[in-house]
């Protein structure tokens, strides 16, 4: 839409009159709106302000998006809408950091830690009631209880090194790597289901 001389009908500047008809607005209310920030005031070629003008393409605007900010703030399913909304995004970008860093090594699966664990110490205790069936006969010979102290230290210090240092049957790191397998299905299955 242009006007004479090829300007812009926007840019026109027009009274508080003006924008309070073509907002259907009082002009106390278009004055609020000043006093507020909403609306500013058209300025000279100096740029000092012009009392009671407005440029048309910036008012008329600006009076619509506040009035639609004050429809939706005074609507409390679109309040709710919106923090539900910011929840949920909220959520989706930390499990995409947890995913991010569970890739990238820096988190372990408590599921995978428990099951280490609980292997690890499975592994400790097996190996600490099989002390006695091991030392049962050569014991037996034994009268020097020096010499059976020690002996019993080494075996519990063998068990309990061999656990330090994660050296595990083979049999065990079998079993391991199965229930790790598993539990990377589960989790894979559980990304592949469709969100509701």
């Amino acid at each position: 839409m242009a006007s004479n001389n090829g300007d812009s009908v926007l840019k026109k500047v027009v009274s508080l009159s003006d924008v309070a008809a073509l907002t259907v607005q009082s002009e106390r209310s278009v004055q609020r709106l000043v006093k507020s920030g909403v609306l500013r005031l058209a300025r000279d070629r100096q740029g000092r302000q012009l009392k009671g003008r407005f440029v048309l393409g910036e008012s008329v605007p600006r009076v619509c998006e506040h009035l639609r900010d004050q429809a939706t703030a005074d609507d409390p399913h679109e309040r709710l809408y919106a923090q539900s909304r910011a929840r949920r995004m909220r959520c989706a970008a930390e499990a995409a950091a947890l995913d991010l860093k569970l890739k990238k090594g820096e988190l372990l699966e408590g599921a995978l830690v428990d099951l280490e664990v609980s292997t690890i110490l499975r592994s400790l205790r097996d190996n600490l009631r099989g002390i006695p069936a091991q030392l049962m006969h050569p014991l037996r010979a034994m009268n020097d209880l020096a010499q059976i102290r020690q002996t019993l230290a080494s075996a519990i210090d063998a068990v309990l090194t061999k656990t330090a240092d994660g050296d595990l049957s083979a049999k065990l790191r079998r079993e391991l790597r199965r229930r790790h397998q598993v539990l990377e299905r589960k989790r894979d299955d559980g990304d592949e289901q469709p969100a509701e």
